[in-house]
């Protein structure tokens, strides 16, 4: 009956496998670029001077990819010097590091990652809501902002604790530290 159906923004990382998750208001962009803005944050936050983004086809999350991109180029992207007419070395080699790719249609195989990290997130959040509503002894109303806190520190817990098989974290393999 008290059922909430967040809708929520996962994010993997291909190289490193990290994975982020935020719940957002509308599929896409949105007015407010939210979701957009989250995005470009995350890519920031690993540190990577290289990204290719990747999403199937549909349009909602096209736009959002594209919007993604204009974050970054906007908030990683150099400054111009005053009456620059051609942009500098360094603002070319950046643009040439960002991107995005779409797999081929109705190919479930090129998204598996994706997949996978949806997967994840989704059942750590259910682990931890579970573990919250056992200690507290009492169910979370669906609309309760602690359970949009939840999406993001269950995809945190994965990229900062869950150790693959070279025994270092999603975290530690992108940042180079603990």
């Amino acid at each position: 009956g008290d059922e909430a159906h967040l809708k929520i923004l996962v994010a993997t990382v291909s190289t490193g496998k990290a994975v982020f998750a935020h719940t957002v208001d509308v599929k896409g962009p949105g007015e407010d670029r939210y979701a957009a803005q989250r995005l470009a944050e995350d890519v920031c936050c690993l540190g990577y001077t290289r990204v290719l983004l990747r999403s199937d086809n549909e349009s909602a999350i096209f736009k959002l990819l594209e919007g993604s991109l204009k974050s970054l180029s906007v908030g990683v992207e150099p400054a111009d010097p005053a009456g620059a007419e051609e942009p500098s070395e360094e603002k070319k080699h950046f643009h040439d590091q960002i991107g995005q790719e779409h797999p081929p249609k109705y190919d479930k195989q090129s998204n598996g990652l994706a997949e996978g990290g949806v997967k994840t997130v989704t059942g750590m959040i259910r682990v931890l809501e579970f573990d919250v509503e056992d200690s507290i002894q009492r169910l979370i109303p669906g609309e309760h902002p602690i359970l949009h806190w939840l999406v993001e520190w269950a995809a945190w817990q994965w990229t900062t604790r869950h150790c693959g098989p070279d025994g270092k974290t999603a975290y530690q393999r992108a940042r180079g530290k603990s």
